[in-house]
């Protein structure tokens, strides 16, 4: 729904945003987290190092602008507050707390007793599945690895099934498309 008057959060964003350049865009680990780094100018003219964290975490998901110095200019859903962390404007930005899980880019050891999903970083239910089938096949954990790092084409099965290779335990045949091209799906 469009709104007729633009969001407070979004006058925020044309302010300290507007005129700013993307230096760089990048993932937070292998976690639901994409961090743009803006270099803009503030009402003086000084240039200033903002960025943007764009948190994908269900019902928690949030844009929260952050300042050089780590601290929260302000969020879409401005103030968060549970028993881990607090997002308002004026506190220290921190990233989601994660239990530890091993890094899949390199060597893993996996426990047969418990589900990917708490051993590796990064890896859905969804993913999980696919790799203990390809496990118990006898796929290697590097040849499964290097197949996801590889991909180049996005497999859709349905409105809430798809992925960047292909899933053995979907029941119909996925409708196979380049990358950018599925995304844009």
């Amino acid at each position: 729904e469009i709104q007729p008057e633009p969001s407070g959060f979004v006058m925020f964003l044309r302010k300290h945003f507007s005129q700013g350049i993307i230096t760089s865009v990048s993932q937070a680990g292998y976690d639901r987290i994409l961090v743009t780094k803006v270099q803009a100018m503030n009402e003086l003219g000084d240039l200033r190092q903002l960025t943007l964290y764009l948190e994908l975490m269900g019902k928690y998901a949030n844009l929260i602008a952050v300042n050089e110095e780590g601290v929260i200019m302000d969020a879409l859903i401005p103030v968060f507050e549970n028993s881990r962390r607090l997002i308002h404007p004026g506190a220290r930005y921190e990233l989601p707390s994660q239990p530890e899980k091993q890094d899949p880019s390199g060597p893993v050891s996996i426990d047969e007793s418990r589900p990917l999903t708490d051993q590796i970083s990064g890896f859905s239910p969804l993913l999980s599945g696919e790799a203990e089938r390809r496990l118990h096949e006898g796929t290697t954990w590097e040849e499964f690895w290097h197949s996801l790092e590889a991909s180049d084409k996005l497999y859709w099965y349905d409105d809430r099934h798809f992925h960047i290779i292909p899933l053995s335990r979907m029941n119909t045949e996925p409708r196979v498309y380049d990358l950018m091209e599925g995304l844009g799906q």
